[in-house]
């Protein structure tokens, strides 16, 4: 609907699409209002006056430009403000201090966070306002001359004299010398006006409007004629859990596939009331059966109810809107459906647009809530009854389904059908009642093939808020962290706003805060001392996904006090939580990453001995301290440690433990998930020669926000194996089992006579025809040894057929490769002697490539260490680097020169 045809249908007294009207323009009226010199801490209570002065002007709107009215409402509201605050100054000084509650508000300098910002935004109000207006509406809100001009009230020409006017003002107060340079600030400046603090409820504003025209005040009404009182309808049942309900009365972007198209467009051609009456009672009909509802019953939800007014209206006016029929009968049957015909009409289509989606979950959402209010007061009604329904005294929800025979009529039907819609009774918070709530239906995760992710995550979290009540968390500190982890990153991943995110952004921030600094019933700090339970909780924390706002606002502090034995220090007690507002704001608009500091593993390189008794008394510790019901997460265990817990969890015989200590992160062979997860369990970690183990942290290297790695299980200075492991995104290390096929393992085998003639014979009969079948099972030492005879004899043909070769490999052409050195001088015999086969992770991530073929075994790097006093000028690296193919072993050009 365009902004006209609401405009129109709002002067007709539909308030809710005034709703949708304002709320799709609030930004703009805001940052509008802020560039005109309104305070951060004003903005809201200016927008709200804006659109009420905006409903009240209604009439005056004559198919003009809404943009340009909107803003000249929104200049004068701004004027207004300005003169009010004049005259504040004006009235003493007495009343410029500070007010009570006044250090929570957000300064300019939350908004404006640079320098050059700060200076060019007041270097604006200090321009007369005849000068600055054309350039804030040019610059910052892109319109053209004409439009600035109908806005001012000024001709285009006069708007391109004030401008350069304006420009020069502000060249001269910075000193910038030229038009270019001050384009590029102002540019700059645009960015950060993004940052303007909306605190806007478009529920308010309707709320206003309808109670003071339910008073009967004129001056809140549209001074057109208007049939205002057909659409008058009562929003406000449901309360703050649907902040916005517009997008329930906007024309749906979901057609009704169960009723014929063409049915209502002749009947709205024919204007035939009866037909139309016909589908929209068998609708109606249709969905209350599937509830299992009376039409008494049925007309009860608020969403019916909407739809019953808005038919009505519809008929009535039959015609004589702007809108035509056929819309209007599409919009009241899209307000009808129930929610589980509005996922299966949405899963008939295929993948939605990421507003799309918004739009659609935000509807579906709204549909939901207006459900569960209605069950909650059929619960409310049978109170008394339901609460016998007990077990060993306590109220319980499986026991009252058990028994729901013997439950009144309309209880009994709502244990029955509430499930299709995704609504299910639980005992509430305070343990006094029974309750509805919305659980996501297993038949319902087939929208995740058709709704973007970002906006069906907030109805997959919805089932767990509020994440605080009375003063407490609701889950464990640690389980707490966890959510809050997801829903950040959901939320920064939501393109387009709905009433959704705006719930779920308020309970990020009531959690956050909660799990920060505590609450009224839950302290953090106990004598100047971080509580057990939050340790695990903050780690948590400072791990988020990518460039997380909490990671950014808690590491420090984390770190700090952490440091000092979990006492509270000044990193605490300086913690703003504005700042993870400010940060929260940064990264939605792209900024944060700028202003991260550098990951890094965490983990420090180190080597140990083992068998070592002090590391196994705290690794035995950690053991005996874990819940496994809560997952696992031990705060400061080092790689080597995180190994050594998952082989002492190995040779007790904890299997749940393993399992909750092996990572499958990169893990794509699911054909074969149960051969590696048993060859995980059941094949012994650590052998009994190991002498030490060692950890390279040097060797470790990130990869899509996780850090990977190894650990070196040694013989001596020998590797007798490497093992994969992860840092997950929690903090802690774990094993790999996804990079368990690159766990290869080779003895070394020490060069004698009977092995060099081995190498010599296999290596005669693979040049005589390239026969790659001869080496699919041979080890990596036998084929590079083949490959140093090769060199040996200055045999670049046989080199070149042993080399991978493929999109990911650097290999040369044969012609390049045959035309360098054709020999080395060192003993090649002695080389293998030194090399020590040692699996590694490879530096470059295209070696974690999926497998593309069926028939390709292995995506893996075996390195064969060469002894530093064998390495001379020819041979400019240290290592021998072969991958595993469906072939046999190839080396990875360019092991030696």
């Amino acid at each position: 609907m365009q902004d006209t045809e609401m405009v129109n249908s709002a002067q007709n007294g539909n308030l809710i699409v005034f709703g949708e009207l304002i709320y799709l323009h609030h930004r703009t009226v805001e940052k509008f209002a802020f560039q005109c010199g309104v305070k951060a801490e004003d903005i809201h209570s200016v927008t709200q006056e804006v659109y009420i002065n905006l409903y009240k002007k209604l009439g005056e709107f004559q198919n003009s430009h809404f943009l340009t009215w909107l803003f000249k409402i929104t200049l004068k509201a701004s004027r207004d403000y300005s003169n009010r605050e004049k005259r504040v100054q004006d009235e003493g000084p007495e009343l410029q201090g500070d007010l009570p509650g006044q250090s929570n508000r957000l300064p300019q300098s939350r908004i404006l966070l640079f320098d050059e910002d700060r200076e060019l935004h007041d270097a604006l109000q200090l321009v007369e306002e005849t000068y600055r207006n054309p350039l804030i509406l040019f610059y910052f809100h892109e319109l053209g001359y004409e439009q600035i001009g109908g806005i001012l009230n000024i001709q285009p020409v006069e708007v391109e004299s004030r401008l350069i006017s304006s420009k020069e003002k502000i060249k001269s107060a910075l000193e910038v010398l030229d038009d270019q340079q001050l384009e590029l600030h102002l540019n700059l400046l645009k960015k950060s006006y993004k940052r303007v603090p909306s605190k806007f409820n478009v529920d308010e504003i309707l709320r206003r409007i309808e109670s003071e025209r339910g008073n009967g005040e004129d001056s809140l009404s549209p001074k057109r004629e208007s049939k205002s009182n057909k659409y008058k309808v009562n929003i406000w049942a449901v309360g703050l859990s649907s902040v916005l309900i517009i997008g329930i009365l906007s024309t749906s972007l979901l057609k009704n596939d169960n009723v014929q198209s063409h049915e209502v467009a002749t009947a709205a051609d024919s204007n035939s009331i009866e037909t139309l009456e016909k589908i929209f009672e068998e609708q109606k009909n249709t969905y209350r059966s599937t509830l299992g509802l009376t039409e008494e019953e049925f007309n009860q939800i608020e969403f019916v109810k909407m739809a019953n007014q808005l038919f009505a209206s519809t008929i009535q006016e039959n015609g004589s809107s702007n809108i035509s029929n056929e819309e209007r009968y599409e919009e009241v049957l899209d307000m009808l459906k129930i929610p589980s015909q509005m996922v299966n009409d949405a899963t008939a289509e295929g993948m939605m647009e990421e507003k799309e989606s918004a739009i659609f979950i935000d509807e579906l959402n709204t549909k939901i809530d207006f459900l569960i209010t209605y069950y909650n007061s059929i619960l409310e009604k049978h109170r008394e009854i339901l609460n016998t329904a007990k077990m060993s005294g306590r109220l319980d929800a499986s026991y009252l389904q058990a028994n729901r025979s013997k439950l009144p009529d309309e209880v009994e039907n709502l244990i029955d059908h509430a499930h299709t819609q995704g609504v299910s009774i639980r005992v509430s918070r305070d343990k006094n009642s029974y309750q509805t709530f919305f659980e996501f239906p297993d038949h319902w995760h087939k929208l995740y093939e058709h709704v973007q992710d970002s906006s069906i995550s907030f109805l997959y979290i919805k089932p767990m808020i509020p994440f605080t009540y009375g003063g407490e968390l609701v889950l464990t500190p640690h389980e707490s962290a966890m959510y809050l982890n997801q829903l950040e990153h959901i939320l920064l991943s939501t393109k387009h706003q709905n009433s959704l995110y705006t719930i779920m952004k308020s309970q990020y921030e009531d959690l956050a805060y909660t799990l920060i600094f505590g609450a009224s019933n839950m302290e953090v700090i106990t004598n100047g001392r971080v509580n057990e339970e939050f340790h695990s909780a903050w780690n948590n924390l400072r791990y988020g996904y990518g460039d997380s706002p909490m990671k950014y606002f808690i590491r420090p502090m984390f770190e700090s006090v952490s440091e000092n034995n979990w006492e509270v220090n000044e990193t605490y007690r300086s913690l703003n939580f504005n700042d993870l507002q400010v940060a929260f704001t940064l990264a939605e608009n792209g900024d944060l990453a700028a202003i991260m500091p550098k990951e890094n593993s965490g983990a420090k390189s180190a080597t140990i001995n083992w068998p070592n008794s002090e590391i196994q008394q705290k690794v035995e510790k950690s053991i005996n301290d874990i819940d496994t019901t809560q997952g696992i997460q031990i705060i400061g265990m080092s790689p080597i440690e995180g190994v050594l817990l998952y082989h002492h969890a190995q040779e007790e015989n904890l299997m749940d433990i393993q399992h909750s200590l092996l990572s499958f992160m990169n893990f794509t062979d699911h054909e074969n998930m149960d051969k590696v997860m048993n060859s995980w369990l059941n094949n012994k970690l650590i052998p009994r020669e190991t002498t030490s183990l060692r950890y390279q942290d040097e060797e470790t290297f990130e990869q899509n926000g996780n850090f990977v790695g190894s650990v070196d299980v040694m013989n001596g200075e020998q590797v007798i194996r490497t093992i994969p492991i992860t840092r997950h995104y929690q903090g802690m290390w774990m094993i790999d089992a996804s990079l368990s096929y690159l766990l290869y393992s080779e003895s070394h085998v020490e060069m004698n006579e009977q092995i060099q003639t081995d190498i010599q014979d296999l290596y005669s009969r693979f040049k005589e025809h390239y026969d790659y079948n001869l080496l699919k099972d041979v080890g990596a030492s036998m084929v590079a040894g083949i490959y140093l005879e090769a060199a040996n004899q200055g045999d670049l043909n046989t080199q070149y057929e042993l080399l991978l070769k493929g999109e990911n490999t650097n290999t040369p052409n044969k012609e390049k490769f045959l035309s360098g050195p054709s020999q080395i001088e060192t003993n090649w015999r002695e080389q293998y002697n030194s090399m020590e086969s040692h699996q590694s992770y490879p530096s470059d991530e295209s070696i974690f490539s999926s497998r593309e073929e069926q028939h390709e075994e292995f995506d893996v790097t075996v390195w064969l260490y060469i002894k530093p006093e064998l390495i001379n000028n020819e041979l400019y690296r240290n290592s021998f680097r072969m991958r595993k193919t469906v072939e046999g072993w190839r080396v990875y050009y360019m092991p030696i020169q």
